[in-house]
C-alpha cells in the first residue's frame, strides 16, 4: 500500500562547510551575489538556482520499530523537494528552509495505527527525514558532510483523505 507524506526542515545548516565557493558549483556564488544585492527581491531566483542541488530522503530505520509501519527499510528519495527560504548568513552553503513530498510503501497496519500514540512509544516520523546538498565532490570536499548538521525543527506527516 502507498501513502503520501509531507516533510519539512526549518532553517537547517550543513554539518560541514567547504572553505570557499570554489569547491561548489558556480550557482552558489551567483545565488550569494543575488542574495547580497536584494535578499527578498531575488529570493525566487536564488531558490531556482539552488533547487537542483537540494535532496531529501526518508530513512525509516532511524525510528525504533519502524518496520511495523514501513516494510521497506531502505532510504526513500523525495518525489518533490522545494526550497522555501534561504539565508546566506553562513556560506558557502546557506541556511535553508525546505519541504518535500514522499510516496512511501506502508504496511497494512498503518491505516489503523494511531500515529500520535505510536510516535510517543517509538520515536517521531520526523526523525527519519533528512535534507542535504548534493554537489559533485573533489579532493577538497570528499570527506565533508553536506547533510543537515542542525535544524530548528522538522515535521513529517501523512496525508489523510
Amino acid at each position: 500500500m502507498q501513502q503520501r507524506f509531507y516533510g519539512n526542515m526549518d532553517w537547517f545548516e550543513v554539518a560541514e562547510q567547504p572553505d570557499d565557493f570554489k569547491a561548489l558549483p558556480p550557482e552558489f556564488a551567483r545565488a550569494k551575489k543575488l542574495y547580497d544585492t536584494d535578499p527578498e527581491g531575488n529570493l525566487a531566483e536564488v531558490c531556482a538556482l539552488l533547487a537542483p542541488f537540494l535532496r531529501a530522503v526518508f530513512i525509516p530505520m532511524n525510528i525504533m520499530q519502524s518496520e511495523t509501519l514501513f516494510p521497506e527499510q531502505d532510504e526513500y528519495a523525495a518525489d518533490e523537494v522545494r526550497i522555501v527560504g534561504i539565508d546566506f548568513s553562513q556560506a558557502p552553503f546557506p541556511l535553508c528552509k525546505a519541504e518535500a513530498y514522499f510516496t512511501l510503501t506502508v504496511t497494512d497496519a498503518f491505516a489503523t495505527t494511531d500515529l500520535a500514540a505510536w510516535q510517543e512509544d517509538n520515536g517521531y516520523l520526523s526523525d527519519g527525514v533528512s535534507f542535504a546538498w548534493d554537489v559533485a565532490r573533489d579532493d577538497q570536499t570528499e570527506s565533508l558532510d553536506f547533510s543537515f548538521g542542525s535544524n530548528q525543527g522538522a515535521e513529517f506527516i501523512a496525508f489523510t483523505d
